[in-house]
């Protein structure tokens, strides 16, 4: 279980080769599994940029991103493993959510 970052974390668990097989099933509660489309509809993209492209990548990157920038992004998604994914999984999304 886990919310926003959390979901993150637990979007990555449930998709892990390595680690899916822990989890019978998953609740993300206002996931981020989708860095590119959050980056370009969020009030924290600096945050989508850290998690993905390092500390210093919101010094560095500047909108727009280049087409490599997006497709590392989207490489460190959960939605790119999304086909590894094995357990049943609880995506809940409030409608107050602002990310």
């Amino acid at each position: 279980y886990g919310g926003s970052h959390g979901g993150f974390l637990t979007a990555w668990l449930l998709a892990s080769r390595v680690h899916q097989s822990l989890f019978a099933c998953g609740a993300l509660w206002n996931p981020v599994v989708d860095l590119p489309a959050m980056y370009s509809t969020t009030d924290i993209p600096e945050w989508c940029l850290a998690e993905a492209l390092g500390p210093d990548a919101p010094l560095v990157a500047r909108w727009p991103l280049e087409p490599e920038q997006l497709l590392e992004l989207y490489a460190r998604s959960p939605i790119s493993k999304v086909d590894s994914v094995k357990a049943p999984c609880l995506v809940l999304l409030g409608d107050s959510d602002m990310r």
